[in-house]
């Protein structure tokens, strides 16, 4: 399936990347209603993706350019794993706990628009997808609701 992240703020995706990943690092050590398991699975899928959109990123802000933008191809069933695992992860009790009120207020957009673009993404990939898709809306709806 294609994917299509941006046009987001170079310097918005870039702090969006650095907390992403610190709230991955504290998932490392500290999984809690997560599960080590699921918080495994997690880091692998999301770091290899995380990586190739900062390698991006290098590239858009060495080149002046104001804008983040990424263009992917990803597996329909990979696509899916990455909705579910991020927000699983957002409705984690032991995330929120970390995730301040600034932070939603600096990253929840980003959080909203990265789902919101896989979720997109999947439902041009048939019946098979649909369920899920319906499902996830409703739940980044919600997602979005809870912040400014």
């Amino acid at each position: 399936m294609l994917v299509h992240i941006g046009p987001v703020g170079a310097a918005q995706m870039d702090g969006w990347l650095r907390f992403s990943r610190r709230v991955l690092c504290d998932l490392r050590t500290e999984p809690g209603d997560l599960g080590r398991t699921f918080a495994q699975n997690l880091l692998a899928e999301w770091n290899k993706l995380m990586d190739e959109w900062a390698a991006v990123l290098d590239e858009t802000m060495r080149a002046g350019q104001p804008d983040f933008v990424w263009k992917g191809d990803l597996d329909p069933d990979e696509g899916e794993y990455l909705v579910y695992s991020l927000q699983r992860t957002i409705r984690s009790t032991t995330v929120a706990a970390w995730v301040s009120p600034e932070d939603l207020a600096n990253h929840g957009l980003i959080t909203y628009h990265v789902l919101k673009r896989l979720i997109d993404s999947l439902e041009s990939e048939g019946v098979a997808h649909h369920e899920f898709v319906e499902q996830m809306r409703a739940e980044v709806a919600r997602f979005r609701a809870s912040f400014p």
